[in-house]
């Protein structure tokens, strides 16, 4: 038994002290093992983060934008078929080119086959609107009233827009179904990761400064991650915040503190309602609520927001719901872009469409005034023909009365004209020679003062002799009528006087009356298409002779200016280089010559 025990004592040390290597090699190597299964899960949350950042969180802005510059798309629409203005026809251009980066961008994003056949569902939408648009703008420049042109666009772009605004919400929404599941896999691996490294740490501190190394540059990795998450949305095109669930402020970029006109300690003590205009508070407020019962996936609406020194901005808020793994809210992102532009171009539109609106009122009265007296006179004449006997020189007296007339008629459609193609070609056509001025001047009042006459005014010329330049005597004359034309219209019967004179390298023509003058407040607004300082109703006129004048003084290298006070009479000057215009502005191209004067002071 003795022998046995000392056999015993001396095999059983030497076998255990065989076991303490493998055991410590073993336990290094488990060691070793998890510490790189921690090193690579935290480098693979780490990768996972810069993925999200650089394509999930980008694509979320990118869907937000486009749904904002496609609701924008519909309206310019609308508005390039109803009023198609040049700005709104660059507007839109500006705008499809904005949504077709887009779209490519989202298709070369796009994760998998459902998200790239949703986005080419839109390209093809988006498509389709941009060819019933020029189908549409194509008809409108024929002639179809807009009556029915806003028909067709509410019968052929509605359905389609439907189409477009469900599609985009469906792509927002993927986008942030894939920034939560990216998020939920980065939190999972970091779990693990920490986890791992917990074992390792209890296993021995023998390679704890290893693993310390790695941890901290996997934490680096990911602090730089953040520093470039921060980035990205402090840079935003747009206003980035998060906002609790109770509406506080707890993030906001740049783009959102200059809109509202805060820094982030004046954020801090406000919520979302504190700052938004009291009239859209419950608006704002009934979709939060809809998107916290999950009734919605986001909301988008345009508001109004209070800035700190009291005025009030208009914004375009899009609105979505963080949650976690779980589905429980976690907070509000919320976009905002600002709407200045956008309202400033839908409130100049609102003004060009009510300044077609009366023109067409203006002219339709100026065109059926002349008409319905021409007709008068042409159905007096015929009696007096069909009575027989009649006296010729009164048969002659009528059929005068009725030339006058087509000739206002004719004044009236050139003077259509004339505005027509200089709007469409943008300049004035010149065919400058060497004249006397107060000799045009002289031709003028000879053609126009028998008329006057008859009317009980008298226009004469003041010029002390010749005025010799260099100017297109046809729009020069045509220019000077237009003036006169006016003072005889707010003349009120007293006398019309024009005066030519020179003054150095200056040729000066005035006309002046002593009617009922012109507030100072219009004497530069009325130089302008369409203007007037005194109703049509109770002076008639298309509110075109002055801008022609004015087009046509500017094209010779001159200038033209109102003198007058209301009720004092106006003076209207006209200056005009002598040596002539400069020989850009006399290759200009314009309406045709010589259109006969027909202006309203205002």
């Amino acid at each position: 038994m003795r022998g046995r025990r000392a056999t015993d004592g001396f095999t059983n040390p030497p076998h255990r002290a065989a076991l303490w290597p493998l055991a410590l090699a073993g336990a290094i190597a488990t060691i070793l093992v998890m510490t790189g299964l921690a090193v690579r899960e935290l480098r693979s949350a780490s990768a996972a983060w810069e993925r999200l950042l650089d394509t999930q969180v980008a694509g979320l802005v990118e869907a937000q934008r486009l749904a904002a510059v496609s609701e924008l798309g519909a309206r310019l629409v609308r508005d390039a078929v109803l009023a198609p203005e040049p700005r709104t026809l660059r507007a839109l251009g500006a705008n499809q080119a904005e949504a077709m980066d887009l779209l490519g961008r989202a298709r070369a994003r796009a994760p998998d086959a459902d998200d790239a056949a949703l986005v080419a569902s839109i390209d093809a939408d988006h498509a389709r609107l941009r060819a019933i648009a020029e189908v549409l703008m194509e008809a409108r420049f024929r002639g179809v009233p807009p009556v029915l042109l806003a028909r067709r666009l509410e019968q052929e772009v509605g359905p389609l827009r439907t189409r477009i605004d469900d599609a985009l919400a469906r792509h927002v929404a993927r986008q942030h179904e894939a920034l939560a599941a990216g998020r939920a896999r980065i939190a999972a691996g970091e779990r693990r990761a920490v986890g791992v490294v917990v074992g390792a740490a209890a296993l021995g501190v023998v390679l704890a400064t290893v693993l310390g190394l790695s941890l901290g540059r996997s934490h680096s990795a990911l602090r730089r991650s953040e520093v470039r998450f921060r980035s990205t949305f402090e840079q935003a095109a747009v206003g980035m915040a998060h906002v609790d669930l109770d509406g506080r402020w707890l993030l906001t970029n740049r783009r959102y503190r200059a809109l509202l006109g805060r820094d982030e300690q004046e954020l801090a003590g406000l919520t979302v309602a504190d700052v938004t205009h009291p009239e859209d508070r419950a608006a704002d407020a009934a979709a939060a609520d809809r998107l916290l019962r999950g009734e919605v996936e986001g909301y988008a609406l345009e508001s109004r927001i209070l800035r700190a020194d009291g005025r009030s901005q208009w914004v375009n808020v899009t609105c979505a719901l963080v949650r976690d793994a779980r589905g429980a809210a976690l907070y509000f992102v919320r976009a905002a872009e600002d709407l200045s532009a956008r309202k400033r171009v839908e409130r100049d539109l609102r003004e060009a469409v009510r300044t077609r609106d009366e023109f067409l009122q203006v002219a339709s009265h100026e065109l059926r005034t002349p008409l319905a007296s021409l007709r008068l006179r042409v159905e007096g004449l015929r009696a007096a023909v069909c009575r027989g006997g009649a006296d010729p020189r009164r048969l002659e007296e009528k059929a005068v009365a009725a030339v006058r007339q087509t000739l206002r008629l004719n004044a009236l459609l050139d003077g259509l004209l004339d505005v027509s193609r200089l709007a469409a070609e943008g300049r004035v056509r010149l065919e400058p020679e060497e004249a006397d001025l107060a000799e045009v001047a002289r031709d003028l009042v000879a053609r126009v003062a028998p008329g006057a006459a008859r009317e009980g005014t008298e226009v004469r010329l003041e010029a002390a002799g010749p005025v010799r330049a260099r100017f297109d005597r046809a729009r020069v004359d045509q220019a000077v009528g237009h003036l006169v034309s006016n003072a005889l219209r707010y003349g009120a019967g007293r006398p019309v006087v024009v005066r030519v004179e020179a003054d150095g390298d200056v040729a000066r023509i005035a006309v002046v009356d002593r009617g009922v003058g012109i507030d100072p407040a219009d004497v530069e607004r009325i130089f302008d298409r369409f203007e007037r300082a005194a109703s049509w109703r109770h002076y008639g006129g298309l509110g075109l002779g002055l801008y022609l004048t004015r087009r046509i003084v500017e094209a010779h290298g001159g200038s033209v200016h109102a003198e007058a006070a209301r009720g004092a009479g106006a003076t209207f000057v006209i200056e005009l280089p002598r040596e002539g215009p400069s020989k850009p502005e006399e290759d200009e191209t314009t309406a045709p010559r010589g259109a006969a004067p027909d202006q309203p002071r205002a």
